[in-house]
């Protein structure tokens, strides 16, 4: 048979080992909740549960409106919410909230601080405990039971400790809403930057196509007029001062360079044929004529049924094949240029090849100079690809990427 004072024992250490456990229990769970008030919620339901107590309950402190605002509450029958308190003011809680020490109340009869709250009318005793950020209250987690002296000592310490676990909760959760913020604002700030570079490359274009029109229109239409008014006046009938007429064959040669050279300008700034012939027509006129202005070997391999892709792709394409090729022109001329156009159903690989002097990859010098490279990434991210170069000194280079999306097929 169990002695009296022995069954109170037992009962005192089975009593602390649940508070253990719940400790326990309560790091555990709170360590994977990232949302404040779930987490709270949480806290008051093991409470509640393990103990059987009357009711549990968290307030936060609104210091500017000096509200302590009931955010999780549970009592014998589920989940209820509680009331807000005015701090220093009403109830045990706004007295805890305003003076940062733990209270226990034995019978909440007998204390003046007791506010009444009829939606837990049979409350007796009641113990509240501040959830302290160093000298800084705030929140309260409170309990309270039916019976009177149903909390002790060692109630305040293991609801202080669960204070304590709660703040490094709450401070996990906002350092994780803090990142999760910074993180959106840094993606809506790519999103914002993707959209403002689009639109400035869009309007770029379009001033490249102005002013290529703009030129063609006039000054390299003043150009031929000039060259074909001096061959007219060199080759009339009527005598001219002796070197007049060579001096004009010479004239007429600077002005035909000139064209040639503002041909070639307007052939860089915008590509003739891209919107109304497609792309692979337009790499065709595009290598055709650089093969004729700058004497490269330049070949264009097609493979599969070639496709059309959106206007933009389109553009990004043709920028980045005329950017290697002027690239080859720069860095290394004589070499033997292969564009391969490799066309797959949604897809389109572009392979831009040559046999020249190549370059090492990791050389600090090339990332300070090779502007051209980096230009070529930035249009290939534009439009949701990544540019593979491939170099070795005395090896040759090599440019690739692939377009994919939606493509509507047909033979160009």
């Amino acid at each position: 048979m169990v002695h009296p004072d022995e069954r109170v024992l037992l009962q005192e250490a089975e009593r602390r080992a649940r508070q253990m456990q719940l400790i326990n229990e309560v790091a555990i769970r709170l360590s994977s909740i990232l949302n404040v008030e779930d987490l709270l919620q949480e806290v008051v339901r093991l409470i509640q549960t393990t103990f059987g107590y009357y009711y549990v309950n968290i307030h936060t402190v609104d210091e500017e409106s000096g509200i302590a605002r009931c955010r999780a509450g549970q009592d014998i029958h589920g989940r209820r919410e509680g009331r807000d308190l005015r701090i220093r003011e009403e109830g045990i809680i706004g007295w805890v909230a305003w003076s940062g020490e733990p209270l226990l109340v034995g019978d909440v009869r007998n204390n003046s601080r007791y506010y009444f709250n009829d939606e837990i009318p049979h409350t007796r005793s009641e113990v509240a405990v501040p959830i302290k950020r160093g000298d800084c209250v705030i929140g309260v987690l409170d309990a309270q039971d039916v019976r009177t002296d149903a909390f002790d000592a060692n109630d305040v310490v293991v609801l202080e400790t669960l204070a304590r676990q709660i703040l490094v909760a709450i401070e996990n959760v906002e350092l994780f809403e803090a990142l999760t913020r910074s993180r959106v604002e840094l993606e809506q700030k790519a999103r914002a930057l993707d959209d403002f570079a689009e639109r400035a490359a869009r309007a770029q274009e379009e001033n490249r196509r102005r002013i290529a029109l703009a030129l063609h229109d006039g000054i390299s239409q003043l150009l031929v007029g000039a060259r074909y008014e001096l061959e007219t006046i060199r080759t009339s009938p009527y005598a001219l001062p002796a070197g007049v007429g060579d001096q004009l064959e010479a004239v007429c040669r600077v002005l035909s360079d000139c064209d040639e050279e503002m041909r070639r300008i307007i052939f860089d700034l915008y590509p003739p044929g891209l919107e109304d012939l497609g792309l692979l027509a337009a790499i065709q006129h595009y290598v055709a004529t650089f093969e004729h202005l700058f004497g490269l070997d330049c070949t264009v391999l097609v493979l599969g049924r070639p496709v059309r892709f959106s206007p933009d792709a389109e553009l990004v394409a043709y920028r980045i094949v005329q950017e290697s090729l002027t690239n080859v022109f720069k860095h290394a001329r004589g070499a033997r240029v292969e564009v391969t156009l490799r066309f797959d159903d949604r897809r389109l690989g572009v392979t831009v090849r040559d046999n020249g002097p190549g370059f090492d990859l990791n050389c600090p010098k090339r990332e300070r100079t090779c502007f051209g490279l980096e230009s070529m990434k930035r249009n290939a991210e534009r439009v949701g690809t990544k540019l593979l170069i491939r170099s070795k000194p005395a090896y040759g280079t090599t440019i690739s990427f692939t377009l994919s999306g939606n493509a509507e097929s047909h033979q160009e």
